[in-house]
């Protein structure tokens, strides 16, 4: 848990969040900047909505939009760092599975912090040398 985000289905009602327990639309509403909405089923960013990069109207349209839906999740906006040996550049990783198994890694950047195939990103290749024998699942760091 310690490398998950904070993460919940977007549905009405009360949620603890740092402690508290608060009605879900209104925390979204009132911490927006601390949020991202994205759907259940998504993946590579798409689709998703970062409280911190919307305008006040459309973040409140987003989220009144998920909980009408019922299929969004919201989770809490880590902020990473530029990557000093991109040029600046916001890194995010990815890996390669073939027949089950951990097969190599892709890094994307992006100018900002929010990385979707919706916005400008370059693909770096990783140089990774890894056994064939490494089943695939959650790796612990």
């Amino acid at each position: 848990e310690a490398c998950i985000p904070w993460t919940r289905l977007v549905q009405a009602g009360p949620v603890t969040y740092l402690g508290e327990t608060l009605d879900l639309e209104e925390l979204l509403l009132t911490r927006r900047g601390e949020f991202i909405l994205k759907p259940a089923r998504g993946y590579e960013g798409r689709g998703i909505q970062a409280g911190a990069f919307s305008q006040p109207d459309a973040w409140a349209e987003a989220v009144a939009s998920a909980l009408a839906r019922g299929d969004s999740i919201v989770q809490e906006m880590l902020r990473p760092k530029p990557g000093g040996s991109l040029g600046g550049r916001f890194i995010q990783p990815g890996e390669y599975v073939l027949m089950g198994r951990l097969a190599g890694f892709l890094a994307r950047s992006s100018a900002t912090p929010l990385i979707t195939p919706d916005l400008p990103e370059r693909y770096h290749p990783v140089g990774v040398e890894v056994p064939w024998s490494v089943p695939c699942g959650r790796v612990n760091t």
